[in-house]
């Protein structure tokens, strides 16, 4: 039975299929374990329900990855490639989405130590 699929394991075997199948596999793991976590964490401190909900719309836009992630290839990166390499935008886009990442959480870290007064 196994002979047929001689060429299909063959290739699922192959050491840089199965770097992309662990890769892929703990990228998505982290994220359901956050959100798990977050939620049971959240429920725990006393959040009422509707607060908790409000989160699960992050992995709501993880779950749809492989609607916008097209889109934004296609688009978004299309308009800034006439003026940058397409590795040039990836780059500029992950600056961005760091620099607001680390705002938004230095945002929140000062508002948690103003409340603790």
């Amino acid at each position: 039975m196994l002979y047929k699929y001689k060429k299909e394991i063959k290739f699922f075997l192959d050491i840089r299929v199965l770097r992309i199948l662990i890769f892929g596999f703990s990228s998505r793991l982290t994220i359901l374990l956050i959100f798990f976590n977050l939620s049971l964490w959240l429920k725990s401190a006393g959040i009422d329900k509707s607060t908790i909900t409000l989160f699960s719309w992050a992995g709501i836009a993880y779950s749809f990855k492989f609607v916008w992630v097209p889109i934004i290839d296609s688009v978004l990166l299309f308009a800034l490639t006439g003026v940058l390499d397409k590795n040039e935008v990836y780059l500029l886009l992950i600056i961005i989405a760091d620099n607001l990442s680390g705002g938004l959480a230095t945002v929140i870290f000062v508002a948690f130590l103003s409340n603790l007064n």
